[in-house]
C-alpha cells in the first residue's frame, strides 16, 4: 500500500526531473538558433542593405538547426535601429537605415515538444520560444597618410595600395551610417584634411 501510494509521487518527481530537464535543453537550443538567426540577418543586412535577403538568411539558419530534435519556426523577424546611448540598449523597430534584427524562434502549436513522463499527469506537450537581438555599430575610420619627404616613392605606392585594399574590404560590408575619412600629414607642423 505504501509503495502504491508513493508511486504517484515518485513518478511525479521523475516527470519533473526528466521533462523539465528536457525543456531546459530545448530552451537552450532555441536560444542558440535565435542568436544565430539574428546574427545571420544582421550580417547579410550589413553586407547587402536588403531586408529581404536578410530574412532569407535568418530563415535558412532556423531551417538548418533543430530544436529538441524537431524543426523550429521563425515566428517573428523585425528590423530596426539599436540605440546604444541608453543602458543596456534599446531596440527600436524601423525600416529606415536598420542596423539590427529582432527574431523570435520556437516550437509551438502542433509543432510543440512532446513530453515523456508528464503525459501521465495530462502534460502532453510544451511550447518553447526564444528571442534575440543582434546589432552592428557604425564604422568610423580615419586613415592617416604621411606624405613628407622621408618617404620613398615605393612607400607612397604601398600606402596607397593598402588604403585601397582596406576600402575594397569594407565596400561589400559598409552601411549608410559608416564614415571613412583621411588625413594627410605634410610636415612637422602641417596637416591637410580631405
Amino acid at each position: 500500500v505504501m509503495v502504491a501510494l508513493s508511486l504517484v509521487a515518485i513518478l511525479g518527481f521523475g516527470a519533473l526531473a526528466v521533462d523539465v530537464s528536457y525543456l531546459r535543453f530545448a530552451q537552450g537550443q532555441a536560444q542558440d538558433v535565435a542568436d544565430a538567426s539574428s546574427q545571420a540577418a544582421v550580417m547579410v543586412l550589413r553586407r547587402t542593405g536588403d531586408t529581404a535577403q536578410a530574412k532569407l538568411a535568418a530563415e535558412h539558419i532556423v531551417a538548418s538547426n533543430n530544436i529538441a530534435g524537431g524543426q523550429g519556426t521563425l515566428d517573428d523577424l523585425v528590423f530596426g535601429v539599436w540605440d546604444d546611448t541608453v543602458i543596456p540598449g534599446k531596440f527600436n523597430a524601423t525600416e529606415v537605415n536598420p542596423n539590427s534584427a529582432y527574431v523570435e524562434v520556437g516550437r509551438s502549436g502542433s509543432n510543440s515538444i512532446s513530453m515523456f513522463l508528464g503525459r501521465m499527469f495530462g502534460w502532453e506537450t510544451a511550447e518553447v520560444r526564444a528571442t534575440a537581438v543582434s546589432a552592428t555599430r557604425s564604422l568610423q575610420v580615419i586613415l592617416v597618410m604621411d606624405i613628407t619627404g622621408s618617404w620613398s616613392q615605393s612607400n607612397f605606392y604601398y600606402a596607397r595600395e593598402a588604403a585601397l585594399a582596406f576600402l575594397d574590404v569594407i565596400e561589400d560590408a559598409h552601411s549608410d551610417w559608416d564614415e571613412v575619412g583621411m588625413t594627410i600629414f605634410t610636415n612637422r607642423f602641417g596637416w591637410e584634411y580631405t
